[in-house]
C-alpha cells in the first residue's frame, strides 16, 4: 500500500509497531500501546519538521487499534486525519478525537471487524468529515483487491486536505 500511496504523489512514511512473538494474542499487545503511540507521535513530529503540514494516518487490523490509542491523546494540530483499515477492536474514546477518520474494512473481512461496524460508523458520524466504506469482495488484508483500498483511501485523503489533485495533500 506505501508504494501504491506513492504513486498517486503522496509522501509516505512507514514505522515498525511493536511485534511479539508468534502465538501472541490480541490482548497479549495491551502492554505495547505506549510503545505504539509513541512512534506513532515521533513519526508525525517527524514529517511535520519536514516540512509536511498535512499528516495522516494510515494504519491496519492492530496498528489502527495503537492509532487510535495514540491519537484519544495527541494534539490536533498533530495529525490532521485517521484513516483505519480492517480495524479488529471497537474505537475507544473516540469523542476525544476530532479529526475527519475513514474506517474502510472489506466485506469478506474477519468477523470481529464486520461485526463492530455499526457502532464504530455511530461514533465516527458525531466527526464532521469522516465516513465508512466497504470494499466489496475484500479480506482482511486486502489480498486482490489493493487497488480499490488505495483508491478508497486516496480519495478520502484529497476531500480531507480540499485537493481535487491528488498528491497535494501529502505536502
Amino acid at each position: 500500500m506505501r508504494v501504491k500511496l506513492a504513486e498517486t504523489g503522496y509522501t509516505t512514511l512507514s514505522i515498525q509497531l511493536p511485534v511479539l512473538g508468534p502465538g501472541a494474542k490480541v490482548g497479549d499487545y495491551i502492554p505495547t500501546y505506549a510503545d505504539g503511540a509513541e512512534r506513532y507521535d515521533l513519526a508525525a513530529k517527524f514529517l511535520r519538521e519536514k516540512g509536511y503540514r498535512n499528516v495522516a494516518i494510515v494504519s491496519h487490523s492492530l496498528g489502527a487499534t495503537m492509532a487510535n490509542q495514540y491519537l484519544i491523546k495527541a494534539d490536533e494540530t498533530t495529525v490532521k486525519a485517521w484513516v483505519f483499515v480492517g480495524i479488529i477492536n471497537g474505537l475507544e474514546e473516540m469523542f476525544r478525537i476530532k479529526i475527519p477518520v475513514l474506517d474502510v474494512f472489506g466485506s469478506k473481512d474477519w468477523e470481529i471487524t464486520q461485526v463492530g461496524a455499526y457502532e464504530r460508523k455511530r461514533q465516527i458520524d458525531k466527526v464532521p468529515g469522516s465516513q465508512q466504506v466497504i470494499v466489496p469482495d475484500a479480506l482482511h488484508f486486502f489480498e486482490g483487491k489493493e487497488d480499490e483500498l488505495v483508491k478508497v483511501i486516496v480519495s478520502f485523503l484529497d476531500q480531507v486536505f480540499h485537493s481535487g489533485k491528488p498528491g497535494e495533500a501529502g505536502k
